[in-house]
């Protein structure tokens, strides 16, 4: 699974807006962007980390990602 797509699913679970996500985590809004293009040179586990502690997801969750 890419990170986009597990952030998504979680985002529209939830109805969570990009606005709110950045605003929760403190993460720039390009950065944000840079996960949902799946540009893995600008975003890293930490900022993984930060989004799925906003969506309060399950940390085991971002084991699914193809991080490749």
């Amino acid at each position: 699974m890419k990170a986009f797509e597990l952030v998504r699913k979680e985002q529209k679970k939830q109805g969570k807006s990009d606005i709110w996500l950045s605003e929760q985590t403190g993460i720039k809004a390009a950065t944000l962007r840079a996960v949902r293009y799946e540009d893995t040179r600008q975003y890293s586990l930490q900022t993984m980390v930060k989004i799925a502690i906003a969506l309060d997801m399950d940390l085991n969750e971002l084991k699914k990602i193809d991080w490749r």
